[in-house]
């Protein structure tokens, strides 16, 4: 079915360029006649021209129609690739070998342990798809260890650093660090509460959300490189040389949706990319995030839009981490995909154009940003220049260095210590459930068995053998009293419904009724009103007669 879909857009797109050809050829014939007609002629027949105009008029409209859908078809097939490549990745993922299977299963089938104080951040391992949501009495508490992917250590880019240095060099102070090397302060006025990815609005592109800013450095520290925030100083940009079109760690709900910039130590991997693990696995508190409501994604300035960030605590622990960045192949080279939202619910239940933009690169300059064309259904943006000059050692002796500063991740304002063991905990399952479902997937392909409970200590006394056997009766019967259940919530919900329909009919007689009381009683006075005015006339027509 999609190989007959991707036929059909190249036959349309096919189609529609043989019709721009054969209307580029009518328009250069008719120039061509009207250059060798007679002047005298010309002068006398200004009706048929301003006619032709009109025609011509009309017929390039038609051609910037046409080519502005060959430009959506040619982004929802590049669209539709890199869903497939996302796919094929989320597959790959989910292969395991027969001995973590055999491990899996054993994992699974032990007594759970009792639950220990939580004073670090648990592990997490990735977790392609958040849809499965599998039940927490399924597993133990403590995640099991060793499934995390691997990632590269971070160490300073020193070559990143001599690539922007010039470009951001009027915009900022570049700074030493002990951590990270040389890392570049944005100059931000009159805005102690900013932070990055808020000054612009987000963009759904051909490799996922891309965030487009006007601020002048945008298009270098939005797509390339890391952020730290330190306790004194604020946020700071770690240089980098992989481009993205945001490196966010995203959190959604039916309600809100929140990003945050991901830290250094998220370094990238083509194999394992980032994914829901990542606010477990790079400790992101909730004071880096910024939340807006859902109906608020597409406004033009996030800033304006942005919840206090005095209740990301809550919000926190209402949403679930969405993020989802991998490598894809386009055009012969490895690009880096940044989805999180779903697009397609915000576009069909908050109506909302995030219609797929095509990435054109161009060369950077400095003060360049990026900029979509709206008409060609297209953003384009600025890649790195590399320096091609020698870089120079003892430029980095008279900046300022950075030696006593603390950073901050995001926990420093969460004085409670019992809220942060919630929400630690809470990120810790949100990744490990997400996780756990990808592990036992192949479990349950390989055996065709439904889950192993967990065991209960009734069940242990005068058993021999730890393993519990599934029992199929049971089974059955469960899914028997599950498809009664749904059939019960069908016919609440009717109920409901038509409750609810009976309850809003019988507000609507008794506000009718009510009006037409009020109308009755209007029409009582106004005759009551009008048979005393009468009165009032007879009487004096009488005394005046009298007298």
């Amino acid at each position: 079915m999609k190989l007959l879909k991707l036929a059909g857009i190249t036959i349309t797109i096919t189609i529609v360029a043989t019709l721009l050809i054969k209307a580029d050829q009518i328009l250069s014939r008719d120039g061509v006649e009207q250059t060798k007609r007679d002047p005298v002629v010309f002068e006398a027949d200004k009706d048929q021209k301003t006619e032709t105009d009109n025609n011509e008029s009309l017929l390039v409209e038609k051609i910037e129609k046409l080519t502005s859908r060959i430009n959506e078809l040619e982004a929802e097939l590049i669209n539709q690739q890199a869903e497939k490549e996302a796919v094929k990745i989320n597959e790959q993922a989910k292969v395991k070998n027969p001995e973590e299977e055999k491990e899996l299963e054993k994992k699974t089938a032990t007594n759970v342990q009792p639950e220990q104080e939580e004073s670090t951040i648990p592990k997490n391992g990735p977790a392609p798809r958040a849809e499965p949501v599998i039940s927490s009495d399924l597993f133990p508490n403590d995640p099991p260890t060793g499934t995390e992917p691997p990632l590269p250590s971070f160490s300073p880019d020193t070559q990143a650093r001599h690539d922007f240095g010039e470009a951001l060099n009027p915009y900022g102070e570049w700074m030493g660090t002990q951590e990270y090397g040389e890392v570049w302060k944005p100059r931000i006025q009159n805005s102690p509460n900013w932070a990055p990815y808020t000054v612009g609005r987000w963009h759904y592109t051909e490799l996922g959300w891309h965030f487009t800013s006007a601020e002048p450095w945008g298009w270098a520290c939005y797509h390339y490189g890391r952020w730290v925030r330190y306790r004194s100083l604020g946020w700071c940009w770690v240089p980098g040389r992989e481009w993205a079109p945001a490196w966010v760690s995203w959190r959604t709900s039916p309600n809100h949706i929140g990003w945050s910039p991901l830290p250094p130590r998220a370094t990238w991997n083509h194999h394992s990319g980032i994914r829901h693990w990542a606010d477990s696995r790079f400790n992101i508190g909730p004071s880096h995030y910024s939340f807006l409501r859902v109906e608020d994604f597409s406004s033009r300035n996030c800033r304006n839009s942005l919840i206090s960030r005095r209740q990301n605590t809550s919000l926190m622990l209402s949403t679930n981490n969405v993020t989802l960045m991998f490598s894809i192949s386009l055009g012969g080279k490895k690009r880096i995909c940044n989805r999180g939202p779903d697009r397609n619910f915000l576009v069909k239940h908050h109506r909302q154009d995030h219609r797929p933009l095509r990435i054109t690169r161009s060369r950077a300059e400095k003060g360049c940003v990026n900029q979509v064309n709206v008409i060609n259904q297209e953003i384009v943006i600025h890649q790195r220049v590399k320096n091609e000059r020698p870089i120079h050692q003892s430029r980095s002796q008279s900046i300022r260095k950075i030696n006593n500063d603390k950073i901050d991740e995001g926990w420093s304002e969460l004085s409670n210590n019992e809220q942060k063991t919630v929400l630690r905990r809470h990120i810790g399952s949100d990744s490990n459930k997400n996780r756990r479902a990808q592990e036992i997937n192949p479990t349950f392909l390989s055996n065709n068995n439904p889950p192993i409970r967990q065991t209960k200590d009734s069940e242990v006394k005068g058993r021999v053998s730890n393993v519990v056997v599934p029992n199929l009766v049971e089974t059955k019967t469960n899914e028997r009293q599950s498809r009664v259940t749904a059939k019960e919530r069908q016919r609440q919900e009717l109920a409901r419904k038509q409750a609810q329909d009976e309850k809003l009919r019988q507000s609507q007689e008794a506000q009718k009724q009510i009006e037409d009381q009020k109308v009755r009683v209007t029409a009582k006075e106004r005759q009551r009103q009008e048979l005393a005015r009468k009165q009032a006339q007879d009487e004096k027509l009488r005394q005046s007669q009298e007298a």
